[in-house]
């Protein structure tokens, strides 16, 4: 699979949990919109996770499901691998139990809303290969 249809999965609010394979590299417009059920979402390589490109902000399931897993483990200190080069928009929006974040300096840029809402955040290393950040990247995280 390598895509994921606009409004594939919309308001399908029974849905709990849900696995994102690798080989997925985009999720169209509002594909999980108002799927308000959700808990979980598992996936295996946070690198293929950063390459997905999202139709919008109801596009990533974990908008809805505040808790992300990596082979079964919950993360909330993200560490991103140097095989990423850019973080694109709206990868991690509503990440609520993110904590922590490490930006390798293969990175060099941030999309738009990628953190945004990750309300649990306090602390972040960017480093200066990073050139582009997108608009509300950060938006309502606590960050000072």
């Amino acid at each position: 699979m390598k895509g994921i249809g606009d409004y594939a999965f919309y308001n399908c609010t029974g849905i709990k949990n849900i696995n994102i394979p690798n080989s997925v590299t985009s999720i169209g417009s509002s594909a999980f919109g108002y799927c308000t059920g959700l808990s979980r979402i598992d996936i295996s390589d946070i690198g293929a996770w950063c390459g997905i490109s999202f139709g919008n902000t109801s596009a990533n399931p974990l908008y809805y499901a505040k808790c992300l897993y990596l082979n079964g483990q919950e993360v909330t200190n993200l560490t991103i691998p140097n095989s990423v080069n850019c973080i694109g928009n709206c990868v991690f929006i509503g990440f609520k139990s993110l904590t922590s974040i490490n930006i390798p300096n293969s990175v060099t840029s941030i999309g738009s809303s990628t953190f945004s809402g990750c309300t649990s955040l306090t602390s972040i290393v960017i480093p200066n290969s990073v050139t582009a950040i997108g608009e509300y990247a950060f938006s309502g995280c606590p960050l000072k």
